[in-house]
């Protein structure tokens, strides 16, 4: 065997080997890391009682709040989700995806904010009826 062909075989076999690893590596984080815990987010609407309630979804596997206003007058609510995405291709199929309902977004932190529904209730009665209303069992209070 030639020199030559020797260097391109222990190349080869070599950046072979480091996308391996790297893919290696790129799985057990997947696994190891929940997506719906990534870091920071400029998300900073919290709960004020008998206004606004805020919870956030820890099942959705990228950041998902859902803030729900509060009109003391006619006793209505309405829900917002806000979705904050990893990455540019995520937030533009999203947005794409969710367009009809869009009420407001920022490209610079890959957020959208739907409109999630609309209804009658009091503070005490959604929040404890939340649950069912959104459809997810595993909401955490931000307050």
């Amino acid at each position: 065997m030639k020199k030559s062909q020797k260097n391109k075989l222990i190349n080869i076999v070599g950046i072979t080997l480091l996308f391996v690893f790297a893919f290696v590596i790129l799985i057990d984080r997947q696994k190891n890391n929940n997506l719906g815990d990534m870091g920071f987010t400029k998300f900073d609407l919290k709960t004020i009682v008998g206004k606004q309630l805020v919870v956030r979804d820890m099942d959705a596997i990228y950041p998902k709040y859902y803030v729900i206003y509060f009109n003391q007058k006619d006793n209505s609510y309405i829900i917002h989700n806000f979705n904050y995405y990893e990455t540019r291709s995520q937030y533009d199929l999203e947005f794409n995806r969710l367009l009809k309902s869009v009420v407001d977004y920022n490209v610079d932190d890959y957020m959208i904010r739907i409109l999630h529904s609309k209804g009658l209730g009091s503070f005490n009665e959604i929040k404890n009826n939340l649950s069912y209303i959104i459809g997810s069992n595993n909401l955490r209070n931000v307050e």
